[in-house]
């Protein structure tokens, strides 16, 4: 029973530190997500566990103004996520948190005009979210064909809106280089990927 309401406390200070950067309050945010982290260290080493410390390791290192040190908070949770996919490679929790970790990074080094390193994060990030889109329907992202399995809706949308975020972000670095053409093209398909989203998941907009 202590156990399950401390997964609950630590599942709890995430989610209240995710919606802090929501809404830009990241020292409340360090709070959150500390605490989860603290909470993680007398819970049981187990996946769940350990996703969760990944996730919050994550949301830390979005809190960082100074990118060097959010790579530090990146790392740590990339070190727990590889771990996690090496033990299972088909469960789709992890391969979806993978995803949204690469981009984070890809997103720091092209900030830090590392361009090498950001184009290797983002182009897995894609890489894994297009595999993931595709798991349930080989067809799910070509140009005349459904976005989504109707079998799992919700789970490809989320799916779908991971490799949207991977997309922008691989554009936003070819403009950065110069490549205008190869940042069309990518901004075109996230285009498609969003209108779907927003039809169907009008509230995340947002994101």
């Amino acid at each position: 029973r202590k156990h399950a309401h401390s997964c609950r406390v630590m599942l709890s200070e995430v989610g209240l530190g995710n919606a802090s950067v929501l809404t830009l309050d990241y020292e409340a945010a360090k709070k959150h997500y500390g605490s989860a982290l603290d909470v993680s260290g007398r819970l049981r080493d187990d996946d769940e566990t350990r996703a969760w410390k990944a996730r919050a390791l994550e949301g830390r290192g979005q809190c960082e103004f100074d990118l060097n040190e959010a790579k530090k908070w990146y790392a740590k949770a990339q070190d727990i996520v590889s771990e996690l996919v090496a033990h299972d490679s088909t469960d789709t929790r992890w391969r979806a948190l993978e995803s949204d970790l690469e981009y984070r990074e890809g997103y720091a080094f092209r900030q830090l005009n590392e361009y090498g390193d950001s184009r290797r994060y983002l182009e897995k990030a894609s890489q894994d979210a297009q595999d993931l889109c595709t798991r349930d329907c080989p067809t799910a992202l070509d140009a005349n064909g459904p976005l989504a399995d109707p079998r799992n809706n919700k789970e490809n949308r989320e799916w779908s809106l991971l490799l949207l975020q991977a997309w922008r972000g691989e554009a936003d670095l070819h403009l950065d280089m110069q490549e205008t053409d190869v940042a069309e093209g990518l901004l075109k398909r996230a285009e498609r990927v969003g209108k779907e989203i927003t039809a169907a998941e009008p509230q995340w907009v947002r994101a």
